[in-house]
């Protein structure tokens, strides 16, 4: 298991999201790296396990730019599990997981429908 999302299970430490702004500052690619970071040399089968984990930390999220930079790491992840088989725990949380990336305004809305569409999911 990729050693930081399993720190984020364990410890319910997001230290490398909280205090984002000033880690921004000084790396304007901050959350691509991360996200780097989290998916490199992630094999499928872990990425798939990661899932839940990644729903979860998008939905913990108050702030509109996490909200949706936690949301491309939903992507990635997917796309590092190699699948569009739907996740039992992304269908369980697909309304609250849409709500709360939707309310991020009218780019959370068209990643949320590209999500659906890619994993052929009806809108």
């Amino acid at each position: 298991m990729n050693d930081y999302i399993y720190k984020l299970k364990r410890n319910n430490d997001n230290d490398k999201i909280t205090n984002w702004q000033e880690k921004f500052q000084d790396n304007e690619w901050y959350f691509h790296d991360l996200r780097t970071e989290i998916t490199c040399n992630l094999e499928p089968v872990a990425a798939y396990n990661l899932l839940p984990e990644v729903i979860d930390l998008i939905l913990k999220q108050n702030e509109v730019y996490v909200i949706t930079e936690c949301f491309q790491l939903l992507f990635e992840v997917y796309r590092a599990a190699n699948t569009t088989e739907i996740h039992p725990y992304l269908l369980k949380n697909i309304t609250n997981i849409s709500y709360h990336v939707e309310s991020t305004g009218e780019y959370g809305k068209s990643k949320v429908a590209e999500l659906k569409s890619w994993l052929r999911l009806e809108n």
